[in-house]
């Protein structure tokens, strides 16, 4: 089994590239942000998954582990195979769809090629409980955010500017807490002040989203 593969990018194409090591040549394929990455990069480190079929290996690589779990998950439901997988991931970040399969939101799948309304329902229900939130919560850059970093956490997992400052003022108002509790320069404390933190409001934002 191949885990991980690092090497010097030599081409990278629409859906896969090749990448060298010790002389040999590998062809990955991979979701649409690890092939950005590769075009930008000389050398690269993919976290990845080996594909046996009757009539080929087929290797498939992630920027992150949690991708490749999340790539694992998808392929481990019935009637998504690895091409469906990549194009979710390539149209959908990990820790987005992580918590679209926790809000149960199954119309936000809906226009990804190969993925109809029976797939995502599918999806959904065989997921449930399997994206939990300590593997697939927020990002790591999360846990630490300065406290009107909230909005630009939601941007950096691809949201509309406008969509993410919506939901973090929602998710204020739903935790209890107002601009003052984000800042700290309110009088709340204990519960109060923890509702404000940012990684909280994002955490509660990203459930909102899930749900439009």
């Amino acid at each position: 089994m191949i885990a991980m593969l690092s090497g010097r990018v030599v081409q990278a194409g629409s859906d896969r590239l090749i990448v060298e090591t010790g002389g040999i040549g590998f062809e990955v394929l991979a979701p649409s942000n690890v092939i950005n990455e590769a075009a930008k990069c000389e050398q690269i480190k993919l976290f990845t998954h080996l594909h046996v079929r009757e009539d080929a290996m087929v290797l498939y690589g992630f920027l992150t582990a949690t991708e490749k779990k999340t790539f694992e998950q998808l392929t481990s439901v019935s009637g998504i195979g690895p091409k469906t997988a990549l194009a979710i991931l390539s149209a959908v970040p990990a820790e987005r769809l992580a918590a679209i399969i926790r809000g149960g939101d199954a119309a936000a799948l809906k226009g990804i090629p190969g993925v109809g309304p029976k797939t995502a329902g599918r999806l959904v229900l065989e997921l449930q409980g399997k994206f939990d939130a300590t593997t697939f919560g927020a990002p790591a850059f999360m846990q630490e955010l300065p406290e009107d970093d909230s909005v630009a956490a939601l941007m950096a997992l691809g949201y509309q500017r406008a969509a993410a400052a919506q939901a973090v003022e929602a998710a204020r108002k739903a935790l209890g807490g107002g601009a003052g509790a984000d800042t700290g320069t309110g009088a709340g404390t204990g519960a109060c002040k923890s509702a404000g933190d940012a990684s909280s409001v994002v955490r509660h934002a990203l459930k909102l989203l899930a749900r439009q």
